[in-house]
């Protein structure tokens, strides 16, 4: 996508995609963070209600028509910015339209801009579907149950270049990337949509 008209749509804005904007917010805010890096700045949704926090957003992007604050390629982080400039990068569902041998690259411009943390989510590919049921009971409260149903259908990629969990990129291939710069204080999917996978990393010591 290649303007905030097409990402302001909804179609676009389901709730599985609303649900991962709220994690993506609220893992920044956990990091205690006061300046941000936001690489991607699609709908513009998240960058909007972390200054609503009070947080001072830098929003990077290829794409001039998604007029972010600054316009250049992750590949070329350093260029644009000193060492440690920012308390926490945030890169939702960018890095898997790089092809992978970039990934490595990209999350060593992450670490060389991020002074503390970075938040990263990556599509995660299934192999279920899954189905949310949420209950209560008088004498044992509330839940909910997730139902997993085989995926029989072939998943396109589309406009994605690689996902965690197809064939030659599983969790430990990613982990063992991150974990080169970063400590994993964190992983998990969203219990709303299993399909977005989050990190949250401490950055190494040099």
């Amino acid at each position: 996508m290649s303007s905030n008209t097409e990402y302001l749509s909804r179609r676009y804005l389901t709730i599985r995609r609303w649900t991962s904007f709220w994690h993506q917010i609220d893992e920044v805010l956990r990091t205690n963070a006061k300046t941000v890096l936001e690489i991607g700045v699609g709908t513009g949704i998240v960058a909007n209600a972390l200054r609503q926090f009070g947080l001072s957003v830098t929003t990077f992007d290829i794409s001039p028509e998604l007029k972010p604050d600054v316009i250049g390629d992750i590949l070329e982080l350093k260029r644009y910015f000193p060492p440690s400039s920012f308390d926490c990068v945030l890169c939702a569902q960018v890095l898997e339209h790089l092809h992978f041998e970039s990934f490595k690259p990209a999350v060593e411009q992450i670490y060389h801009t991020t002074k503390n943390y970075a938040i990263i989510s990556l599509p995660y590919h299934r192999r279920y579907w899954g189905i949310i049921a949420q209950f209560n009971l008088p004498l044992f409260g509330g839940g909910r149950l997730n139902i997993r149903i085989p995926r029989l259908i072939h998943h396109e990629m589309n406009e994605h270049k690689w996902e965690v969990g197809k064939s030659g990129y599983p969790v430990k291939k990613i982990e063992s990337v991150l974990r080169d710069y970063f400590k994993i204080e964190k992983r998990f999917y969203p219990f709303e949509n299993i399909r977005h996978l989050f990190f949250r990393l401490r950055k190494k010591e040099d």
